[in-house]
């Protein structure tokens, strides 16, 4: 599970953009793991994680709506993220993150948005003493004021 809580975070953030902003608020952000492999692990662990979807729940500011969609908390300190928005509202994000036990995590998002609404597909990968490959469906919505 902890190789899970590592990863996770790589996938939730905030990143810097330059693009059609949403709307800042209340949002509520969907995260269902579709494929998860994990070498060494019992075959149930992975089951049972892809069974069980995580909700991140929070206010977006005016300031980190200008940022583009909130695909959860912010990157944790040491990784490097670039996120990149057009005016179609698409939208791609690839982070890199140290992971404690001196692998790497890394993370790339794409996915398409409105002002209210975003809908992003993931891969991760993590490398060191726990590998894993994972893949995610991730959905936003803005559900009203902070």
């Amino acid at each position: 599970m902890n190789r899970l809580a590592l990863t996770i975070p790589i996938l939730l953030l905030v990143a810097a953009t330059n693009g059609v902003p949403i709307q800042a608020g209340s949002w509520s952000v969907r995260t269902d793991i579709t494929d998860l492999q994990m070498p060494g692990a019992p075959p149930m662990l992975a089951k049972l994680f892809a069974k069980r979807p995580q909700t991140w729940k929070g206010c977006v500011s005016q300031a980190d709506a200008a940022k583009g969609p909130p695909l959860g908390t912010f990157a944790r300190a040491g990784c490097t993220v670039t996120q990149t928005l057009s005016a179609k509202g698409v939208f791609t994000s690839h982070a890199v993150c140290p992971q404690p036990d001196g692998g790497t995590g890394t993370t790339d998002v794409s996915g398409t948005y409105t002002p209210t609404t975003f809908d992003a597909v993931a891969r991760s990968v993590q490398t060191g003493k726990h590998p894993m490959t994972m893949s995610l469906k991730l959905t936003g919505q803005r559900t009203g004021g902070c």
